[in-house]
């Protein structure tokens, strides 16, 4: 008794004109009402203690939920889609960045892709106007089959999933479908309902929907460290397009935001870099008389060389120190970092 309570109920049935009928909607007269799946007999359920139902005159073996759900989605689809006006599809474009090709980010950072996902809608009945139940199409047949006005040209499938999926050799035929996955009679109700759009338990094969608008996004945000014409050290961040718009410099060097760590210094980082690279630069954070155990860098030799104690950001004041000197132990300790780092050097051509 308590298995039987479980089991999930049929609440549709055939009249006997061969319409669908919810079991709310049976009146008191003598109609014969037939399973949608296996066509045997109904009998109509509405007691005053249990949910009401259609059951099975007769038990059949051939007959189950599972059956059932797929034969009624089929039916109430179908009904669906030729009787409304308005079926909304919603398809994913993808538009890829035109200056992918040339992108030495891309080109650099393994796996990284730069493209934008936008989904618009589209209206099925405005190009297929009739829905048709298991239809032969070449060598595969179709839960469903969508048509224009009955023409075989591009036609599209929808499938349903109460417990086999769509074949892979159906969805590689190049063919469109849809397929829904049905549990329940509820999920029929929410296909009716709803917009179609890809989810867990809608899944879209082998439309190819173009883009309709250009690549605008800048998806790479970057760290840009720059040496101005007077020496003067700056930091910004830009996106990956701007980076290339805007030169201020002797040298530039700019790297991923994603690939910066707590530990990493953006302008010893571009410091050193820049040395590597045959330009003239100071920067006190990088001299061997910096105070390190002063909450600010501040300068050991500052007495000694007539300066302010605390050192600046931006440079310049090593430019005017007699005493400055590199840390070799620092500079090879961020030229091992700077080879785990993409990153993208500019420097005027004259």
């Amino acid at each position: 008794m308590n298995k039987e309570k479980r089991l999930p109920k049929q609440h549709y049935a055939l009249d006997s004109q061969n319409k669908l009928i919810h079991i709310r909607d049976v009146g008191e007269n003598k109609d014969i009402y037939f399973c949608p799946n296996c066509k045997g007999e109904m009998i109509p359920k509405r007691g005053t203690i249990r949910d009401w139902h259609f059951a099975h005159k007769l038990t059949t073996e051939n007959c189950s939920y599972e059956t059932y759900l797929h034969s009624l989605a089929k039916l109430r689809i179908c009904e669906w889609f030729n009787k409304t006006n308005n079926v909304t599809l919603y398809l994913d474009s993808k538009h890829v960045c035109p200056e992918s090709d040339d992108c030495f980010w891309v080109k650099h950072v393994k796996g990284l892709q730069c493209y934008t996902i936008t989904s618009k809608p589209r209206n099925l009945k405005k190009y297929y106007t009739v829905c048709e139940i298991e239809k032969q199409y070449g060598s595969y047949r179709a839960d469903l089959f969508l048509s224009r006005k009955g023409e075989q040209d591009e036609p599209i499938f929808i499938e349903i999933c109460v417990t086999h999926p769509c074949s892979e050799d159906k969805i590689n035929s190049g063919i469109r479908i849809i397929e829904f996955k049905v549990r329940s009679e509820e999920d029929i109700d929410y296909i009716i309902k709803h917009p179609i759009q890809k989810s867990e338990k809608v899944a879209i094969y082998n439309f190819k929907n173009k883009p309709d608008k250009q690549y605008g996004e800048q998806k790479i945000k970057l760290h840009k460290f720059v040496i101005g014409k007077f020496h003067k050290i700056s930091t910004e961040i830009v996106g990956c397009r701007d980076a290339k718009l805007y030169r201020k410099g002797i040298f530039e060097m700019t790297i991923r935001q994603d690939d910066l760590q707590k530990m990493d210094n953006l302008r010893e980082l571009g410091v050193i870099a820049a040395i590597k690279d045959g330009i003239e630069v100071r920067y006190c954070e990088l001299c061997k008389w910096q105070d390190d155990d002063s909450k600010v860098v501040a300068c050991k030799q500052y007495k000694k060389v007539w300066m302010n104690k605390f050192t600046d950001a931006n440079g310049e004041r090593a430019w005017r120190c007699a005493d400055y000197d590199l840390d070799g132990d620092i500079y090879r300790c961020i030229c091992e970092r700077l080879k785990d780092i993409s990153h993208d050097i500019w420097k005027p051509d004259c």
